[in-house]
């Protein structure tokens, strides 16, 4: 059909460029909570007694930062093996020092020296082992059977089951503490609308918390 443009003013015909509508929001529900890579339980690597409690719900702590201190026999005894371990080892290496002035003077053998050499890698070790015992129960620093329990990495304590004077196993959640800098949405989409969900949308998140208010977020999962 051909239509000169008199007749085009005349019957009210415009020409536009053509453009896509937007599609219409999916609105959905969802639940706000913890992004799993920012959340830590904590609790105590071996039996022991709360001695003192140093954060408490709600506290904003920092990497490292002790929570609670607790008591252990099972510390104890290792950290005592700790200070047996040094004294053993500070009469080897003095042995082993004499031994290779002697043996320099010619005083005594290469056999002695080499003994002494053998007693001092020995001590060295045993020293070793319970220091990475003591690492290994969460507990290389501190005095007897005392070590803390702390966060790792900086957040805000969210739950905290553990009181003064209890005893906690390694089967206790004691604290939480958790990154709140971020957090996940785990939204409700049903299967009929799945075809129009995809990895990297932007995401606009209302709360009843504060109406008016939209925050943006992005998918990252599917699941």
């Amino acid at each position: 059909v051909t239509v000169d443009s008199a007749t085009m003013t005349s019957v009210g015909i415009r020409l536009a460029a053509v453009t896509s509508a937007p599609a219409s929001a999916l609105a959905v529900t969802g639940t706000i909570t913890y992004d799993a890579n920012l959340v830590s339980h904590i609790g105590s690597r071996t039996a022991g007694r709360v001695v003192d409690l140093r954060a408490d719900l709600g506290d904003v702590v920092r990497s490292g930062q002790v929570l609670a201190v607790l008591e252990s026999p099972e510390v104890g005894q290792v950290r005592s093996e700790e200070l047996e371990g040094e004294a053993l080892l500070a009469i080897a290496q003095e042995n082993f020092d004499r031994e290779k002035r002697l043996e320099t003077q010619g005083i005594s053998s290469r056999k002695e020296l080499l003994d002494a050499q053998a007693d001092l890698r020995r001590a060295e070790a045993a020293l070793r082992s319970s220091r990475e015992r003591l690492r290994v129960l969460g507990a290389g620093h501190g005095n007897g059977g005392e070590f803390g329990l702390t966060a790792p990495f900086a957040g805000v304590v969210v739950e905290r089951q553990v009181t003064r004077g209890e005893m906690a196993t390694p089967e206790d959640q004691l604290f939480v503490v958790a990154d709140l800098s971020r957090v996940w949405v785990l939204l409700d989409v049903f299967e009929r609308d799945l075809a129009t969900v995809r990895l990297g949308q932007q995401v606009q998140v209302t709360t009843t918390a504060w109406p008016g208010r939209e925050f943006a977020g992005r998918i990252v999962h599917l699941g």
